[in-house]
């Protein structure tokens, strides 16, 4: 009885349940919203990467290895 009661006091909402994203998460949001097209009925977007000064290197080979482990 006297447990009920303590726990009555602390009732939580359902939106306590909902995870919230973080402002990195809400960031990368905000720059992939700006860049969506629709083209020719297809989707296009720039994928928000962290630093675009440098390259995006090739990895297909990588990948083709890592595929037959």
């Amino acid at each position: 009885m006297v447990k009920d009661f303590y726990n009555s006091g602390f009732n939580e909402s359902s939106a306590d349940d909902k995870p919230e994203m973080s402002q990195e998460e809400l960031r990368f949001l905000c720059k992939l919203e700006r860049t969506v097209v629709l083209r020719d009925g297809h989707y296009k977007m720039e994928l928000p990467l962290k630093d675009r000064k440098e390259p995006v290197l090739n990895s297909k080979l990588q990948a083709e290895k890592r595929t037959f482990w």
